[in-house]
């Protein structure tokens, strides 16, 4: 396995629409701290399903009625539903609405989607459906990822298979056809940088506004930390924007994830309700990390 580093000063806003960041400051841990892996197997198992008298959590499968239905209902939920997010105000027009549900179901089907072939970094939706009307009232992402120490960044699913696609296509046939079964953490312990690592990133997490205060966020992190040990690792990470207090509360004080980045002049993205566009918008954020062993 490769060194390891842990930051100490950085950034990022919560993981949603096409973001990105950049982290700043950085200092050694010991590797087996947090975001080191157990074994070298990594393919995310979502077939359970946890329910109660009310709701059921449930992975979400890749078609094209589950992936619109799931973002369909983060474009309502998320960016629609949750004000700090938003830019301007008034009523959302038919054609941003239009637009916007357009735009949030490509994002949904290039991370969550099926395509031809697999991918090297598994991603999946979890949803809490409401047993009684069978709609979906929660949602969270879980992607596996590259974590760059140098740059201190998590970088975006579609990156991280890029860099590990050109890894392996600087090999010749020979060399190449000794990855073929490969996992993500052969490929990066032995063909990349030592400052880049394979890590499981919880994502995406949004209730309904009508069924929030009802600890449907907390049975959906659970479930993704569940998934994320059984996938062998040992820590799972997550953005989040240090004013957004309920959610901040929930990981610090309920789910006791620890800080591990922060940085002052990181950027969020805004939804604009006047004419449908996403925006950069100054905002403190922290990545956030927790043990699932």
């Amino acid at each position: 396995m490769k060194t390891f580093y842990s930051i100490t000063t950085t950034i990022v806003s919560i993981q949603c629409f096409l973001a990105a960041t950049n982290l700043f400051c950085i200092a050694w841990l010991p590797p087996e701290i947090f975001l080191s892996t157990r074994s070298h197997r990594s393919r995310l198992d979502l077939g359970s399903v946890s329910t109660d008298e009310s709701y059921a959590i449930a992975p979400l499968v890749g078609d094209e009625p589950s992936i619109r239905k799931a973002s369909d209902f983060f474009a309502k939920s998320y960016w629609l539903g949750t004000p700090h997010v938003q830019v301007a105000s008034g009523p959302v027009s038919d054609a941003v609405h239009k637009e916007l549900l357009y735009r949030q179901f490509v994002d949904f089907s290039t991370k969550y989607g099926e395509r031809m072939g697999n991918r090297l970094l598994d991603a999946g939706l979890v949803a809490a459906i409401d047993i009684v009307t069978n709609e979906i009232v929660g949602l969270a992402g879980i992607e596996v990822c590259l974590l760059d120490a140098e740059r201190r960044d998590i970088l975006t699913p579609e990156l991280s298979e890029e860099t590990m696609k050109a890894a392996l296509g600087n090999l010749g046939p020979k060399e190449r056809r000794q990855y073929k079964n490969a996992s993500p953490f052969q490929i990066a312990d032995e063909l990349l940088q030592p400052n880049l690592q394979v890590v499981c990133v919880l994502c995406n997490l949004v209730v309904s506004p009508t069924a929030r205060g009802k600890g449907i966020a907390m049975k959906l992190c659970n479930y993704v930390k569940e998934s994320a040990r059984d996938a062998g690792f040992d820590g799972l990470l997550l953005k989040v924007e240090k004013n957004n207090a309920a959610a901040c509360k929930l990981y610090l004080e309920k789910l006791n994830y620890q800080e591990l980045f922060v940085c002052g002049d990181s950027s969020a993205v805004r939804f604009n309700l006047k004419d449908g566009t996403f925006e950069r918008a100054e905002a403190e954020t922290l990545i956030l990390v927790k043990s699932v062993v």
